[in-house]
């Protein structure tokens, strides 16, 4: 089995990263292409499993720095 994700698109793999929402504040997975992201991208918003990978990763830098 594969563990690697490609874009349809060009082939290459996707980026997966935590990320945190500039309105809400909320911890999401990001899935998406790092070539163009208008190619795949794809938000995980299922709370236990984003506050799983969170414990186990960190928290992402605030982009905004606060």
């Amino acid at each position: 089995m594969s563990k690697s994700l490609d874009c349809p698109l060009c082939d290459q793999a996707i980026e997966i990263q935590p990320s945190k929402s500039t309105k809400s504040g909320k911890y999401f997975i990001q899935l998406k292409c790092p070539v163009d992201a208008r190619h795949f991208r794809g938000f995980i918003h299922d709370k236990a499993f984003v506050d799983a990978v969170i414990l186990h990763y960190g928290a992402p830098a605030d982009p905004q720095g606060k």
